[in-house]
């Protein structure tokens, strides 16, 4: 593996879970004290009262790990007579010679085409707009007050960081919560389900996945979610991905790849091998550090 420069740490984590993860209620995405989950990049922050208050600068106040397909709710209020700022959603930490993020989704506030009469927080918010952000798939949805502020059904980055930023003034948000959706179901081939009397299988042979100097450069980490069979031989049947993290600089690809190569002592009920579902998390992660890679595959 060549990092050039970068150095990654891949950390591949195999489960066996045939239900959806996500969370059933909104989280709250910081405390309210401190900005622990947060980085701030190129931008200023500042906490107080429960209050992030975000300007200076070109960049961006960001989250630590990246998000997928998520409700988001928070509250926003501009300080200054020609203050703008918002959201970037499905972001990447890429800047420009000035300091200014180049891959993600925007979404600005005020918007220089309100989408409706009302749009705007009255005086008696205080200022302060209630926002309310839908991405799934490549759709996203902005509600502000209760209207339809913008739509887009283009949105090609299947995760990234969800940022806050400010410009020619400062921006305040607070009330910052997210609800993650499900991951989409997959049609379960003819197999035994783990739990059913079965022996879960034990990985022999873990095929370190590759990371793309494309998506090092555009410094992509996170999740890909797989779904897969372990056969009676111990084979990997066919691989689904079933939560995309990358599918432009190919780190899909390269998750699935490797996760084919697995091999396993193969699951057994009664003593007898069997075909398992089994469901696969591999975890790209750039960190500096001694070159190399690092693999740690369990199976609870």
């Amino acid at each position: 593996m060549t990092l050039r420069g970068i150095i990654a740490a891949l950390a591949c984590l195999i489960a066996v879970n045939l239900q959806s993860t996500h969370a059933q209620d909104f989280d709250p995405l910081f405390s309210g004290t401190d900005l622990k989950g947060w980085i701030v990049e190129h931008s200023y922050a500042q906490l107080r009262d429960g209050v992030l208050q975000v300007g200076t600068g070109n960049g961006w106040v960001r989250t630590r790990r990246p998000f997928s397909n998520f409700t988001l709710k928070m509250d926003i209020r501009l300080l200054g007579e020609h203050a703008t700022g918002g959201i970037f959603v499905r972001a990447w930490p890429t800047f420009d010679d000035a300091s200014t993020p180049t891959n993600g989704y925007r979404i600005t506030f005020p918007p220089t085409q309100p989408a409706s009469p009302g749009a705007s927080a009255s005086a008696d918010s205080g200022g302060w707009s209630h926002v309310e952000v839908e991405c799934d798939g490549r759709t996203l949805v902005v509600m502000v007050d209760g209207k339809r502020l913008a739509t887009s059904d283009t949105i090609g980055n299947p995760q990234g960081y969800i940022a806050l930023w400010a410009s020619a003034g400062k921006a305040e948000f607070k009330g910052l919560e997210v609800k993650e959706h499900p991951v989409p179901k997959w049609e379960v081939p003819d197999s035994v389900k783990p739990g059913e009397g079965v022996v879960l299988p034990r990985i022999t042979k873990a095929v370190k996945p590759r990371y793309t100097r494309e998506a090092m450069a555009a410094k992509i980490e996170g999740h890909v979610l797989l779904t897969s069979m372990v056969l009676p031989d111990g084979t990997v049947g066919e691989v689904v991905v079933r939560r995309s993290l990358d599918p432009k600089f190919g780190l899909d690809r390269e998750a699935a790849s490797a996760a084919s190569q697995w091999r396993f002592v193969p699951a057994t009920r009664g003593g007898k091998p069997v075909s398992v579902i089994v469901t696969m998390e591999l975890t790209f992660t750039l960190k500096t550090g001694p070159q190399g890679a690092t693999l740690i595959p369990t199976i609870p």
